[in-house]
């Protein structure tokens, strides 16, 4: 029998935290729309609010998606750059098209007749950047894919600039620091000015370019990059759960200040715990927190589905069954993603074993 490998992952953590944040948070908003409040008193007892979480997922997607490129894996050529594309957006496009699909047939047949509009948004990736419609509940978290989507698209290009100077750490640094504090000044100022945050700001592409350019950056910063001392991955998680608290307490006193201006400081603190745990090259045979990152994202798309069905149907809850409510629906979200995931590893295996079948077949 293999020995198990037990090792801290920053990237499954990060993607833990992220997950939970937007979860719970999203559950208290679906339970008590009207109260910023319930949502504020969440943020203090998980750390952070979905709007972090969001930030952060970004952040990582961008640090992981860079390396291929920088690895060789792709090749700046259009062959090279198709593979990409194939690869990369066939993992989240075949869900996404699944769950769309289904919501429009059960809950929304007459889209095509009433919001024709809306539904080649939502098929053609460009849901973000634009006014949620109310109507569709049930989709209305989908606008994460579009700006994804529309990253992954530009990915190749923000891949070949970072490349040409992947050698001069000191530039990458520089560069990295002076996207983020660029992004922050930029968002600061549009907000001064009243520009709408969701609209301008938390859903565009262009309103997270910061965090996807950082995210690449910083992977070419930790290339070939050895765990850091004993001292700085203390420090790291330390200062990161800190970070977290304290962003949530900001939330609980100032809404406002807390949500759309501390996302750099957990960008950051995001940061120092992937300085402290770069990506391994040699990756470990298993840890449990494979169980929950292998199925975030269809965690993602799915929990909106059973929290607004499970809502709808309980009323006049205490705050104990609030809690266990909240705990059911991320249990019951992670297990039917799980198995979704597990079903798709099936089939791909069922699909190896008849292509290898039909080559000894050739051969014989």
């Amino acid at each position: 029998m293999k020995k198990l490998n037990l090792r801290f992952d920053a990237i499954d953590f990060l993607r833990i935290i992220a997950m939970l944040t937007v979860l719970i948070c999203h559950f208290a908003g679906m339970l008590d729309p009207n109260s910023m409040e319930s949502i504020s008193k969440l943020s203090l007892i998980r750390g952070a609010p979905a709007w972090s979480g969001v930030a952060i997922f970004f952040f990582i997607s961008a640090y992981l998606n860079i390396i291929g490129f920088l690895k060789g894996k792709y090749s700046f050529t259009f062959k090279g750059i198709m593979k990409f594309y194939k690869t990369r957006l066939i993992k989240i496009i075949i869900d996404y098209y699944i769950l769309v699909f289904l919501c429009i047939i059960i809950y929304y047949p007459n889209i095509f007749v009433d919001d024709l509009y809306t539904f080649f948004r939502l098929i053609f990736f460009f849901y973000n950047g634009v006014t949620n419609v109310v109507h569709l509940e049930y989709l209305g978290l989908t606008w994460f894919v579009s700006t994804i989507v529309q990253f992954y698209l530009i990915c190749p290009l923000i891949a070949y600039l970072i490349y040409k100077i992947k050698d001069k750490k000191t530039l990458l640094i520089i560069l990295f620091f002076s996207v983020l504090l660029l992004g922050q000044g930029i968002k600061i100022t549009l907000l001064h000015f009243g520009v709408d945050w969701y609209k301008h700001i938390y859903t565009p592409i262009y309103g997270n370019l910061d965090f996807f350019v950082a995210g690449s950056l910083l992977y070419a910063i930790n290339m070939n990059r050895k765990e850091g001392p004993l001292w700085l991955r203390i420090s790291a998680v330390c200062i990161f759960i800190v970070t977290l608290y304290f962003n949530g307490f900001m939330v609980l006193k100032d809404p406002i200040f807390g949500i759309r201006y501390f996302e750099i400081f957990i960008i950051l603190a995001s940061s120092l715990l992937l300085v402290a745990f770069p990506t391994s090259k040699k990756k470990p045979y298993y840890y449990p927190s494979k169980i929950v990152t292998a199925t975030s994202y269809d965690v993602y798309l799915i929990h909106p589905i059973f929290a607004i069905m499970i809502i709808h149907s309980v009323s006049n809850m205490n705050a104990f069954a609030t809690i266990s409510l909240m705990l059911a629906i991320i249990l019951l979200c992670i297990l039917i993603a799980g198995l979704w995931m597990n079903l798709k590893y099936f089939v791909r295996l069922l699909i190896i074993k008849i292509k290898d079948a039909k080559k000894k077949e050739l051969t014989e």
